[in-house]
């Protein structure tokens, strides 16, 4: 009974200090721990909560008095990213970004602190799903960073680098220091693993499928590269600025089907406020990816697959097309000082891939690669 006195003292004198945002009723000390374990998978109860409520921005409280609040606007996520961007601009402590990140040794997910004491409840599954995502990725790169360790720092390295990682590998300080640590780099290469691959492969499995369902989509994406690329060759980078109709069937995947139900979260360096509610500090924010990227009150049809509304920019008409979305209406690459790095080689990555796969199509006839 102490424990929770003292529990509930400790949340009402965060409270007192502002309002917070709406949120469900919760428990002493756990919070609503219980309630999303109760009703699996959490991102969609959360979803589900809001719509109920209907807020765009709500509060759920995590074990030990965690706030976490999850985003759902573009105007409230713009204020996240860029006005309170240096207040907001940390990391959350975690079981699966720890792992990621080999001790947040990487960039992505390292602190600029959910409970420790919940690593290892292993709730939803997520951690055995870490672990062995991590060891995939560890029997994949780790041969590549030690033999091309060895070859720069052992052997002398070559004439010409190869690729980015002999960028990691071949820093060093003004004594003569090799600057980053063998974790620290394959810390490195597992940000670009999370940040490039899922994204590419999802978006583009996603407008495959959309295409494929809606096939006047997939003549029109056809008839572009027909125009612009022609029958007798391969895309070729130089190709993507005149490809919009493509770019734009990716931009909308990105909008109606992202990789996943939340940014990497961000967390309160200080008490402060968001949309004219309490942030206390500790707090962990989460931009909603689905919840930006059908909100309603953006977008017509939100439900729909239609590529043709990303063609037309009211304040010039047509409109040149990039993956790009600074105003966040939905998530690419994010933005603010936390957003993805490297996002023009990311969107040059998906929309080459897409092109060359309707190019391998059979009623295509394409040169080998």
């Amino acid at each position: 009974m102490l424990v929770l006195a003292l529990a509930n003292t400790f949340l009402e004198i965060q409270e007192s200090k502002g309002q917070l945002p709406p949120g469900p009723g919760r428990w002493p000390i756990i919070g609503n721990l219980f309630q999303m374990i109760m009703n699996r998978p959490a991102h969609q109860w959360i979803h589900r909560v809001m719509e109920d409520m209907e807020t765009e921005i709500a509060c759920f409280r995590f074990a030990g008095g965690v706030h976490v609040i999850i985003v759902t606007s573009s105007e409230i996520s713009l204020e996240v990213l860029r006005e309170k961007d240096k207040a907001l601009a940390d990391r959350a402590e975690a079981y699966s970004i720890r792992l990621i990140s080999h001790g947040y040794n990487g960039v992505s997910f390292s602190s600029y602190d959910y409970r420790p004491f919940l690593r290892g409840w292993n709730v939803e599954g997520e951690e055995k799903d870490a672990r062995e995502a991590v060891d995939i990725i560890n029997r994949c790169n780790d041969p590549i960073i030690r033999e091309r360790m060895h070859l720069w720092r052992d052997k002398g390295g070559n004439e010409t680098e190869e690729d980015w990682l002999d960028i990691p590998i071949k820093q060093k300080d003004d004594q003569g220091i090799h600057l980053f640590t063998f974790e620290e780099i394959r810390a490195q290469c597992k940000d670009v693993n999370v940040a490039t691959i899922d994204n590419t492969m999802n978006t583009v499995e996603w407008t495959i499928a959309e295409m494929l369902n809606h096939q006047e989509i997939l003549e029109k994406a056809t008839k572009e590269l027909n125009i612009i690329v022609g029958k007798d060759r391969l895309i070729q980078e130089s190709d993507i600025p005149q490809l919009n109709y493509i770019k734009a069937c990716c931009k909308e995947s990105f909008r109606l089907h992202p990789p996943n139900a939340f940014l990497p979260p961000h967390g309160a360096r200080e008490d402060t406020t968001l949309a004219g509610y309490f942030v206390p500090k500790g707090s962990q924010i989460l931009m909603s990816c689905p919840g930006l990227g059908r909100n309603p009150k953006t977008w017509e049809e939100p439900d729909a697959f239609k590529p043709e509304r990303h063609l037309v920019d009211h304040a010039r008409d047509p409109v040149d097309v990039t993956l790009m979305e600074p105003d966040m209406r939905f998530v690419v690459f994010g933005t603010g000082r936390r957003a993805y790095t490297g996002p023009k080689l990311g969107a040059t990555k998906i929309v080459m891939l897409l092109a060359r796969l309707l190019q391998a199509a059979p009623a295509r006839h394409c040169p080998s690669p």
